[in-house]
């Protein structure tokens, strides 16, 4: 007599919980490499903006191009979308003479903390420069690039500082002021800290 051989294989519940656990697999990886993708162009972004007000700071501290107000001007946040995110670096020589940059993020990157009424600027000064005026210290009306004036008065004590505002622009000192980028879920942060009207340290916490 001739016995049957048992035949082995999956059962569909078995197929079922494998199929389950590739998805969930698959899944896992898909959302790590998203991630990735939105991770390193922040990184990217937040290294060259810090780089860039480094570079600004020294140059008006040193006085190496004869500029003595510079200024980076962060939009107000109606300005600022995931498709179109841009900042302004101005150099201003005088109330009626001005050169302005315009510098885009890197497409799906924008500011997180803007002001949703007033554009932002980070401001640097050198008052022992010859051109530098007494009543221009900071520039953020990024159409005519004029309008901020100094609070107090005199304002030769102000090498670095936070001036928003449009038409009545106002002057902080700065303790601490946080630069925030988004992309996606992701987020990397520059930090500004300072006393008084100077701005001491800038870095990536």
């Amino acid at each position: 007599m001739v016995k049957a051989i048992a035949s082995s294989g999956f059962t569909l519940v078995e197929l079922m919980v494998v199929l389950a656990l590739i998805a969930i697999v698959a899944t896992g990886a898909f959302f790590g490499l998203s991630q990735s993708n939105n991770v390193q162009p922040l990184i990217n972004a937040q290294k060259e903006l810090v780089s860039a007000l480094r570079s600004i700071q020294n140059q008006v501290i040193n006085g190496s191009d004869g500029v003595s107000v510079k200024s980076v001007i962060l939009p107000i946040a109606s300005n600022c979308t995931a498709s179109s995110c841009s900042y302004t670096v101005v150099n201003s020589y005088l109330t009626s003479t001005y050169q302005s940059t315009v510098v885009n993020l890197p497409r799906g990157i924008q500011f997180a903390n803007l002001d949703a009424a007033k554009p932002t600027a980070i401001c640097f000064s050198n008052p022992n420069l010859t051109n530098f005026e007494v009543g221009q210290v900071c520039v953020t009306d990024v159409t005519s690039k004029l309008g901020c004036t100094c609070a107090v008065s005199p304002c030769t004590s102000f090498i670095g500082f936070i001036c928003n505002g449009g038409s009545s622009p106002t002057l902080s000192s700065v303790s601490a002021f946080d630069i925030t980028l988004l992309k996606g879920s992701a987020q990397k942060v520059i930090r500004l800290e300072g006393s008084g009207m100077k701005i001491n340290r800038i870095y990536e916490p």
